[in-house]
């Protein structure tokens, strides 16, 4: 354009005398004879309109993410962001046990016991609850989280974590659901 055609067109213009718009979205860079848009990258579509497909990075989303463990791509620049709980340049790795969250950078405050990583929750073992796992499962409870039902009768109490019914003094059967009888006692009170 210009009076002896010595200016190029401003930016997102083209053609005769720069008098036709481009229309270029996301920065994309508009060619002043042919009004193409050349999108940057992580953009593709005849304005750069459009964002790369999950998976897909770089100019005109031509290169294929290698994150793992549902971990986002940046669209751009192909780098991986990973899900809580892993980390890694592809998010490959787990977390380190005492640590969790976004990049695992969160601490545990579990004691002994581990921690979810993705949430940072105590996992307690089977018999114990709480937020610290400094419970024992109530009476009729046991295992993983104290979430399964004792099945001993008459009220009596089982192993916080195998279940195994602990039969007070006179009762028998894996239940305890049976009375012993003290024979010698019963043969005595009927002479």
């Amino acid at each position: 354009m210009g009076n002896r055609c010595h200016q190029e067109c401003p930016s997102n213009t083209f053609g005769p005398n720069c008098e036709l718009e481009c229309g270029c979205q996301n920065n994309g860079e508009c060619d002043p004879v042919t009004g193409w848009c050349n999108c940057p990258a992580g953009y593709y579509g005849q304005k750069c309109e459009h964002v790369c497909p999950k998976g897909w990075f770089g100019k005109y989303c031509q290169k294929l993410c290698g994150c793992l463990n549902n971990a986002n791509c940046d669209h751009m620049t192909g780098q991986c962001h990973c899900s809580p709980g892993f980390t890694g340049d592809k998010c490959e790795k787990t977390c380190s046990t005492g640590h969790y969250g976004d990049d695992c950078l969160s601490s545990c405050h579990c004691g002994n016991h581990s921690c979810d990583s993705e949430t940072g929750e105590c996992v307690c073992p089977p018999g114990k609850k709480g937020a610290f796992c400094n419970e024992e499962c109530p009476h009729g409870k046991y295992g993983p989280k104290c979430s399964f039902r004792c099945q001993c009768s008459n009220g009596e109490r089982c192993h916080p974590v195998t279940g195994k019914c602990l039969c007070s003094n006179g009762r028998l059967g894996p239940h305890c659901e049976l009375i012993l009888i003290n024979f010698s006692e019963t043969w005595e009170s009927r002479s």
